[in-house]
C-alpha cells in the first residue's frame, strides 16, 4: 500500500505552520514556540487549558471524597 502524506488538521494563526493534530498546534502556542503569536488566540488556548486543569482537579477531589466515604462506612456484610 503506498504511503500518503498526513492530512493537515490545523494551521497556527500566527506563523501559518501546519499541524496534523489540533493538540500539537495548541501545544505550539501554549509553550511559546510560535514566533508571531496572536495575543487573543494565546489567551483563548491558555484559558481552555486552565479550564481542563480545573475540571480534572475537581474530578480528582470528588473521587477522593467518594473513596474516603466508602472507607468510613463499609457496606454491610450479607447474612448467610
Amino acid at each position: 500500500m503506498p504511503r500518503v502524506p498526513k492530512m493537515i488538521e490545523a494551521i497556527c494563526p500566527g506563523c501559518f505552520k501546519g499541524f496534523t493534530k489540533i493538540g500539537s498546534m495548541h501545544r505550539h502556542v501554549y509553550e511559546d514556540r510560535c514566533p508571531r503569536p496572536i495575543p487573543q488566540f494565546v489567551a483563548k488556548v491558555k484559558a481552555e487549558h486552565r479550564a481542563r486543569v480545573a475540571a480534572a482537579a475537581a474530578r480528582y477531589k470528588a473521587r477522593k471524597a467518594a473513596r474516603a466515604s466508602r472507607a468510613r462506612f463499609p457496606p454491610p456484610r450479607p447474612r448467610p
